[in-house]
């Protein structure tokens, strides 16, 4: 037995002499580990934010261009609205067809959505349809239904062109 109790008092020895260092060495480590893990949430914060500045920067860049799309937008709504209202040639009609006609071939163009453009496209043409015949309800109602999609797409455009969009 007095082996077994040497055996023991050596280790006992051995884990006395060793505990601080384990300790200090296994206190590091975690020092270590919770630097590192740390570091590693300040870049993900960093990247964040730099996504968030990112996004804040091109919203500022496009904020001129929006501004003008959506005035056009909602220019090209109000003529298409005069035209459906009025009949060819009666009060202000050839005013309104004539902005219709400069809005599609020249402003609106440069800021429409593919939406928007055909959905200009199908208007004029019933336009055109009804124009030539102003008295046809069917030339009447595929003016209108034209313009109820046009109204439709501009919607869609809007919604699309000013969704701040960050996180995608």
């Amino acid at each position: 037995m007095p082996e077994s109790r040497t055996q023991a008092q050596s280790l006992a020895a051995i884990v006395q002499a060793w505990l601080p260092v384990l300790t200090v060495v296994v206190g590091a480590l975690w020092a270590l580990y919770t630097y590192l893990d740390h570091q590693k949430e300040v870049r993900q914060e960093a990247a964040r934010q730099a996504d968030k500045d990112a996004v804040t920067r091109r919203i500022e860049v496009q904020k001129p261009f929006l501004e003008k799309q959506l005035a056009l937008y909602f220019e090209a709504a109000q003529v298409a609205g005069r035209l459906v209202s009025l009949k060819p040639g009666v009060g202000s009609w050839s005013e309104n067809e004539n902005r219709f006609w400069e809005l599609y071939w020249s402003e609106l163009s440069m800021v429409e959505s593919e939406a928007v453009e055909q959905a200009m496209v199908n208007v004029g043409t019933a336009l055109t349809a009804y124009k030539s015949a102003p008295d046809s309800q069917p030339a009447k109602r595929a003016l209108e239904k034209s313009i109820y999609d046009l109204a439709h797409a501009i919607r869609d455009g809007i919604a699309a062109a000013w969704k701040a969009n960050p996180g995608k």
